[in-house]
C-alpha cells in the first residue's frame, strides 16, 4: 500500500542508473514527497538501499507513476 496515495501497488521491473546530481536541484526531495513509489527509472541514490546501476523488481504505485510522468512531461 502506498503511504501517500493509499492505493495498492504492483511489482514492476525498474532500471536504476545515473546520478540525480545532474538533474533539477531538489528533485530527490520532491520525488520523496510526491511520487516515492514511481516506476520506470530510478536514479542512483533516489531510494535508500536500492542497488546502483542495475535492473530491480520493486513495488510501484499507479498514482505515484502518474505524478512522476506528469513531472517529467511538464519539464
Amino acid at each position: 500500500m502506498c503511504a501517500i496515495h493509499q492505493v495498492a501497488m504492483h511489482s514492476e521491473h525498474i532500471i536504476v542508473w545515473g546520478s540525480s546530481l545532474y538533474i533539477d536541484v531538489g528533485y530527490v526531495d520532491y520525488a520523496h514527497k510526491h511520487f516515492p513509489n514511481h516506476g520506470r527509472h530510478l536514479y542512483n541514490g533516489e531510494r535508500e538501499g536500492t542497488p546502483r546501476d542495475r535492473e530491480i523488481i520493486d513495488f510501484v504505485c499507479p498514482k505515484c507513476d502518474e505524478a512522476y510522468k506528469k513531472y517529467w512531461n511538464d519539464k
